[in-house]
C-alpha cells in the first residue's frame, strides 16, 4: 500500500496540483512505475483512453480516488488471470514466468 501511495505522490504535483496527476504525470507514471504492464506507453490515443476513462469527474486531472481505480482494476484482473493458470505458486509477480510479464497487452486490453 505504501509503495502505491509513494508512487502516485512521487509524480503528482510536478506540472500543478500536488494531489493530483495531469496527463503528463500519468504517463510519466505509466512508464516508469508499471511499464511491464503498460509498456513505454507512447500510443498518444491510448494514452488519451486511459485519462479520460480515469477522470471519472471530467476536471482535467487525476485525483488519488481515480488512481486507486486504476490499481483496483489491475489488481483484479492479474488476480483473475492467475487463477486461470495452473500452477498459481510459480507465478510470483516479478517472477520472469508471472502472467504480469507474459501478458502485459492482455492486462491492458481488457482494463478499459
Amino acid at each position: 500500500m505504501a509503495l502505491l501511495i509513494a508512487a502516485f505522490h512521487k509524480y503528482s504535483g510536478k506540472e500543478g496540483d500536488k494531489h493530483t496527476l495531469s496527463k503528463g504525470e500519468l504517463k510519466d507514471l505509466l512508464k516508469a512505475e508499471l511499464g511491464d504492464i503498460f509498456g513505454k506507453c507512447e500510443d498518444k490515443a491510448a494514452l488519451d483512453k486511459i485519462f479520460k476513462d480515469l477522470d471519472a469527474n471530467a476536471d482535467g486531472v487525476v485525483d488519488f480516488q481515480e488512481y486507486v481505480t486504476l490499481i483496483a482494476c489491475i489488481t483484479m484482473l492479474c488476480n483473475d488471470s492467475l487463477k486461470k493458470e495452473s500452477g498459481i505458486a510459480r507465478d510470483i509477480p516479478g517472477n520472469q514466468s508471472s502472467i504480469i510479464n507474459r501478458q502485459p497487452a492482455l492486462i491492458f486490453q481488457f482494463i478499459f
